[in-house]
Order: structure tokens, then sequence, then C-alpha cells
């Protein structure tokens, strides 16, 4: 039996959606959130991996295997794009939907993208970065993606917060990429493999 867990930022999370959210943005990014992590769950069930727990947090799942690992690196690098599978593919329906009964849908299409997008960059710990280890560890070793992996993080991370720096200078206070960015940089120089 799965035993979920719920983060303390999380259970504070669903009253500000509720009482706060108005214009019902963040439950939209809620929603594509959760979206995302159906992906991993159904591609998880889809190749009968079992999953112990699935902890809910502000800033996604984190769904652990427990004693039975994955079995291969396609199954690892097929879980890990699932999620951004079912983010376009909720971008589909959305479309649809605004094409059938002419509803606005262009905030939805927007998170689901960038949901989509920004986890599929090949940076650890994104879905993108385990993908890409997965499919680097197939072809070589487990070292050569672990080193190919911390140089792309590293790389990415000193150069988004770069252009986080000039972005937060230049539009006064925007440090989204500035905040994303020092995390996967912090999260690449402080895993040890």
């Amino acid at each position: 039996m799965v035993k979920i867990h719920l983060s303390w930022p999380f259970v504070a999370a669903v009253p500000a959606l509720v009482f706060f959210d108005r214009e019902y943005r963040l439950t939209v990014m809620f929603l594509s959130a959760l979206i995302h992590e159906a992906g991993h769950i159904f591609a998880m069930a889809y190749r009968k991996i079992p999953i112990e727990s699935v902890c809910l947090g502000i800033c996604g799942a984190n769904i652990n295997y427990g004693k039975n690992r994955l079995t291969s690196y396609s199954d690892d690098i097929f879980i890990a794009l699932m999620g951004a599978a079912f983010n376009f593919a909720a971008i589909g329906a959305a479309m649809a939907a605004d094409r059938l009964w002419d509803v606005n849908c262009d905030f939805f299409i927007g998170v689901n993208t960038l949901f989509g997008v920004f986890n599929l960059v090949p940076v650890l710990p994104l879905d993108g970065g385990r993908a890409f280890y997965a499919a680097i560890a197939k072809l070589f070793s487990e070292n050569a993606a672990f080193l190919i992996l911390k140089i792309l993080g590293t790389v990415a991370g000193v150069l988004g917060c770069c252009i986080g720096v000039l972005l937060l200078i230049k539009s006064k206070g925007n440090f989204t990429l500035l905040l994303i960015s020092s995390a996967v940089l912090t999260a690449n120089l402080s895993d040890t493999g």
C-alpha cells in the first residue's frame, strides 16, 4: 500500500489557494504540478514498478520506490519523461477545449508549457537530467553520466545565475531565474553522487 505524506508547506498552500487565489492562478499552477506528477505515477504503474511512498511538497512530489528500485535505465528514462508528456497532453486538451467551447485556457497552456519544457532541461535534479543521466549511464557508465551531468548542471547554474542577476537589475525585482539557477547550482555542487 502506498503511503502518502504531506509536507507542511503543502498543507499551508491549500488554504492559501482557497482564500487568496481570486484569479485561480495559483490553483492552475498547482493543478499543472499535479498533472506532471501524475505522469510519473502513471509511468511507474505502467511499468509495474511499486511505489512505497509519495511525499507531496510545495515544489512537487518526491516518489520513493523503496526496496524495489528501477529495473532498468529504460524504465528511468520513461518515468522521467512522462511528467512532461502529461503536461503536453494537458496542453492539447486545453487547446481542444478552447476551440470547442470558446474558453480562455491561455494561462493553463502557458503554465503547462513552462512545467513541461523546464523539467526537460538536462540538469539534475530535473527530469531531463534524470533521463539524460540514465541514457548516458546506459550507453557508457554511471561515472561518465555523473561527471557529464555535474559539469552541465554547474555550467547551467552559473550561467543562469549571471543572467538572473542581469534580469534582476533590468526588471527591478524579478529574481525568479536567479532563485531557480541558484537552486540548480547548489544541488549540483552539494551532490556527491
